[in-house]
């Protein structure tokens, strides 16, 4: 009778073990998915860079939060004339963090937007460091700049945390090809021909885009 007792318990004690193992599993991943859904960082590797979409909360307007380690970054957005183009028009180049500094998690913000004087502008703002360009309206049809001209680029699928070893790039905005548009390619989707990715810097690329700011 002792023995079938124990035998009990121990069974009761392992099974309550496994639902407890279960309903953490599930805990967590509800948790993670909420985290990725409030664009909440999931910081594992301190020496990676990392990247997460925050919810976007007007069109054209799109918002990252960064975990930068002590490399020096850049966040580099191109334009070109046709989303195909393999050489980009212009490059836009904007200093993220600096070498050998831990500038740990930042915000990174890009907005494509009518400035007062009724053009085009293109904005970065890092943490309350802004850069901006102007586009006539001609350059904004032909780049596919704004509302007026174009569906927003897609947003690199950062929805939830990515972790870019050392030397490797995050892409944060690219456009729709024409094989990845969801109603079957129809006349009306009209990609742009906007690119933007955060790439690390080594120490000659660095010194020439301080030089240049």
């Amino acid at each position: 009778m002792r023995a079938l007792i124990a035998a009990v318990g121990v069974g009761c004690l392992v099974l309550s073990n496994l639902v407890a193992m279960r309903d953490l599993s599930r805990l967590r991943e509800e948790n993670q998915r909420l985290r990725n859904e409030l664009g909440q960082l999931t910081i594992q590797d301190t020496s990676k860079l990392h990247v997460i979409a925050v919810p976007e909360i007007e069109d054209w307007k799109w918002r990252w939060r960064l975990h930068l380690p002590p490399r020096a970054f850049q966040v580099l957005l191109i334009t070109l004339t046709k989303p195909g183009d393999d050489e980009p028009t212009r490059r836009y180049p904007v200093l993220l963090g600096s070498e050998g500094l831990n500038t740990g998690e930042r915000m990174l913000e890009l907005a494509v937007f009518r400035g007062p004087r009724g053009n085009w502008q293109l904005k970065v703002n890092h943490d309350g460091l802004l850069a901006s360009w102007e586009f006539s309206e001609d350059a904004a049809q032909t780049y596919r700049l704004g509302p007026s001209y174009a569906d927003e680029p897609w947003q690199g699928g950062v929805d939830r945390t990515v972790a870019a070893e050392p030397g490797n790039h995050v892409v944060l905005l690219e456009s729709h090809e024409e094989s990845r548009w969801l109603y079957g390619g129809a006349s009306d989707m009209r990609a742009t021909g906007l690119r933007a990715w955060i790439e690390q810097l080594d120490k000659s690329e660095y010194n020439q885009l301080i030089h240049a700011e």
